[in-house]
């Protein structure tokens, strides 16, 4: 149990100083950690023949000079009863029985009551805490007190008034609260009749007056009437007011006519009532902001966590507070690294973000600049940059910045990407014009020399001179040939595809040019290796290209000469694939030439087009599948083609 604010920091409180004149024995609200005492009834002045604001804030020690008792390391859980001197005003001294209890689990406050200590009618001991009980009337105060405390509005309801009929001296209590359309029964205690469970509102003016009733009289409500037939038939009762009006109504029953006195007595116990529904509505708002306070701090936790966009938090004088992962994968910093680091330091721009970061301070307003920033790599990339200031309240200078990097990178990838695909396909309608075109004059050209070659038979050096000229030809129009591959729309035969067959047929077809170079041959399969889904003439056009190339790098090759080729099947991500890998012992080549391998025209061959490689690729992806190259420092070259095995979803070509 814990004491309310207003309770622990009042002193001199006029509802803390009725609830204890309520108290029949002489009592005192001692602080824990201080030992003073806070508050006191009129009944411990009377009997210590001191003032009321002459007890409060006086040491425990200085009334009772013999006591040996320290609130500070006391148990909260047990009643402390021993019998000391109370010291009154005129130096004189007498012995009390004085008894002890904590009003919160912490100790913070405890209730104190007195009484004379007679040693004839006693023990020559004090009694045993165990078979001490507290006085009733202190017993109901620390109900009162209680009330203020409890987390359950209900439950603090009714402690609430369990202590105001005690302190009421009466048979039963009863709380009725005001809800639209009438009032309702929140809380009783006590022999109660049966009562009923609402009132209309009608009643409003009669209960909004304290007033006693007789069971002679007249019942104005349906309260009223259960009366005369209960065995307390005598009610009393009192409104509890808001500054808005009417917020409900304490009853009270009794065996007899209370006295006029319990008018001004309930009066004080409704004003409580009043401060218990506050505290109950004010601990309710407080729980409802904290929800929302940290719903929303759960929320703005979870977008900084998890938003694409980088965000770093700076104090005024731009010193890191906190980044994001975002952050911190883009940057290529981590945060524990950087703890406190100047905006100038951790965000490196083409212009000095600091400028605008002070501009968006002194204006307190968003700043927002296009431009490229640095990596910790060193690695440059373009991004718009927002600085945005944040203020605790509104019209106050701003605590800081929060700098929003939207990295640009995939943007202008995407930018680029989509550009060579545009020049690509506006290439390929202008090849696929232009190698028509070509195509019949070479046809001819290719004629009229076969012509000549067979009307100057008898001339040698005519004949070299057209042999020549008829290999140019045949070159030309096989750059034609792959520029029309290139450039046309295919039309796909897709069926399931053995991959194996296929390689074999290859490596048979190549056969008499791997004896010409002195190159050996491997092909390995995976046992029960599945089909691919696909074109067959177009991926033995895929696989024939990557074996012409090895055989290209293998015919200068002063070392050993091997090409090894690879057939085996893996699952990834619920995808069945296959993939084979072609390999050579070659020269290799380079980080720059591997980087452009697909590229159109892009060729190490004297005699190459520079398409070949890159015909391959189309193939490849338009049936969804992946193809990578590799070099090696020492030599050797091994090219991967990944493709669906047969069967398996989404095939669409």
């Amino acid at each position: 149990m814990k004491i309310p604010s207003w309770l622990r920091t009042s002193e001199n409180d006029p509802l803390l100083d009725g609830i204890l004149d309520f108290i029949a024995v002489p009592v005192l609200l001692v602080s824990g950690r201080t030992g003073r005492i806070r508050a006191a009834n009129l009944e411990a002045a009377r009997q210590g023949s001191i003032s009321r604001p002459a007890l409060v804030g006086m040491p425990l020690e200085r009334l009772f000079p013999t006591l040996e008792w320290d609130p500070s390391t006391a148990s909260v859980n047990d009643l402390h009863t021993k019998v000391t001197l109370l010291l009154e005003s005129d130096g004189t001294s007498r012995e009390i029985l004085w008894q002890a209890r904590a009003l919160d689990d912490q100790g913070e406050h405890w209730l104190v009551m007195f009484t004379p200590y007679h040693a004839s009618a006693q023990a020559t001991e004090p009694p045993s805490p165990d078979k001490t009980a507290m006085h009733p009337s202190t017993a109901a105060g620390q109900r009162l007190t209680q009330a203020l405390a409890a987390n359950d509005p209900l439950q603090a309801l009714q402690y609430a008034l369990e202590g105001s009929t005690a302190l009421m001296s009466a048979a039963w209590g009863a709380l009725y609260l005001s809800e639209e359309p009438a009032f309702h029964l929140k809380a009783q205690v006590g022999a109660l009749p049966p009562l009923p469970p609402r009132l209309s509102l009608q009643y409003a003016d009669l209960f909004a007056q304290p007033q006693r009733h007789r069971p002679q009289q007249k019942a104005p409500t349906p309260l009223h009437a259960v009366l005369p037939q209960s065995k307390t038939p005598f009610l009393l009762t009192v409104p509890i007011r808001d500054g808005q009006g009417l917020m409900g109504f304490l009853a009270f029953g009794y065996y007899r006519t209370p006295p006029s006195a319990m008018l001004g007595a309930g009066e004080i116990t409704a004003d409580y009532f009043r401060q218990v529904l506050l505290h109950i509505d004010y601990r309710k708002q407080i729980a409802e902001a904290n929800f929302y306070a940290q719903r929303a701090h759960a929320v703005n936790q979870a977008i900084v966590q998890h938003s694409w966009e980088s965000i770093l938090v700076f104090d005024e004088n731009l010193r890191l507070v906190a980044m994001n992962p975002a952050a911190e994968q883009t940057l290529g910093y981590q945060s524990e690294e950087v703890p406190r680091a100047p905006l100038a330091d951790l965000v490196l721009a083409e212009i000095p973000l600091e400028e605008t970061a002070q501009k968006a301070l002194a204006l307190a307003a968003p700043q927002e600049i296009d431009t490229h920033l640095l990596r910790r790599d060193g690695s440059e990339f373009p991004a718009v940059v927002r600085i945005a200031p944040y203020l605790l309240k509104e019209g106050e200078r701003p605590q800081g910045v929060v700098v929003l990097i939207n990295d640009l990178s995939n943007e202008e990838r995407y930018r680029q990407q989509n550009n060579r695909l545009m020049r690509r396909a506006m290439l390929g309608d202008i090849l696929a014009s232009f190698t028509h075109e070509v195509r019949d004059p070479l046809n001819s050209i290719s004629t009229g020399l076969e012509w000549l070659e067979y009307n100057l038979q008898d001339n040698p050096s005519h004949q070299k001179t057209i042999q020549d000229l008829q290999q140019d030809v045949e070159r030309l129009s096989h750059l034609v040939n792959n520029l029309l591959d290139f450039s046309k729309t295919r039309t796909w035969q897709l069926k399931p595809v053995d991959l194996v067959s296929l390689l074999e047929q290859l490596l048979r077809r190549w056969q008499h040019r791997f004896q010409k170079y002195g190159i050996q041959t491997e092909l390995y399969a995976e046992p029960d290796a599945p089909p691919v889904h696909g074109d067959r003439l177009s991926l033995e056009q895929v696989f024939a290209n990557l074996i012409n190339n090895a055989i290209h790098a293998l015919a200068d090759h002063e070392g050993e000469r091997f090409i090894a080729i690879r057939v085996t099947s893996m699952m990834e991500a619920g995808t069945r694939w296959v993939e084979v890998s072609v390999a050579d012992t070659g020269p290799g080549f380079s980080d720059e030439v591997r980087r452009r391998l697909f590229e159109p025209f892009f060729t190490t061959k004297e005699q190459g087009t520079g398409l070949g490689l890159t015909i391959t690729k189309q193939i490849v992806t338009a049936h969804k599948g992946s193809i990578e190259a590799h070099s090696y420092p020492d030599g050797g070259t091994i090219f991967r083609v990944r493709l669906r095995a047969a069967g398996d979803n989404a095939h669409g070509v």
